[in-house]
């Protein structure tokens, strides 16, 4: 069954440039949670209707920031019929990370170096020697100990870690 969402595109009134124009923001309501962002777009103050939650005018501009809120709505629309498709949790931070691509797995620097060093020894005898194959495992290596050291200095520094956590991380790193 679809929560209740509800989406509010406003402009705040107190945040006017010197050009008179203000950025609009987006504030999706979940279950009484809000979360509120720039949806990258500036309007004229006096251009905005706020009962409509759109800019008024038919010039190019208006009608390009407005098919941008539409599409921004039903997108929304569509990462909430995503989640619950997939009966997943979700709150509006969800959705809002979503929606800015912030929800993407980053890959690690290690990892991206492993994947560089298996395609280069793929291609050992087409374009790579096995000296440049072995030039960057020994690079990956450097790059592997840098970290591990670095780590430690920050553990240290910080306190805030258990000796379970210093554990941890010398396992990962080797």
């Amino acid at each position: 069954m679809s929560r209740p969402l509800s989406l509010l595109f406003f402009i705040k009134k107190s945040k006017v440039n010197s050009a008179g124009k203000t950025t609009i923001f987006l504030r999706i309501t979940l279950d009484s949670r809000r979360s509120e962002f720039s949806v990258h777009r500036k309007v004229h103050l006096d251009l905005w209707n706020s009962r409509t939650q759109l800019v008024m005018g038919n010039s190019a501009d208006a009608q390009e920031i407005n098919r941008h809120l539409s599409d921004i709505k039903n997108r929304i629309y569509s990462i909430q019929r995503n989640f619950e498709q997939d009966k997943a949790s979700y709150s509006a931070s969800d959705m809002r990370d979503v929606l800015l691509g912030k929800d993407k797995i980053k890959k690690m620097l290690l990892e991206i170096f492993q994947e560089h060093n298996d395609e280069v020894e793929s291609l050992i005898g087409k374009g790579f020697s096995p000296g440049t194959a072995e030039r960057y495992r020994t690079c990956k290596k450097h790059v592997t100990e840098y970290i591990r050291r670095s780590t430690r200095k920050m553990i240290f520094r910080s306190k805030m870690w258990t000796t379970s956590s210093l554990q941890a991380s010398n396992t990962t790193l080797k």
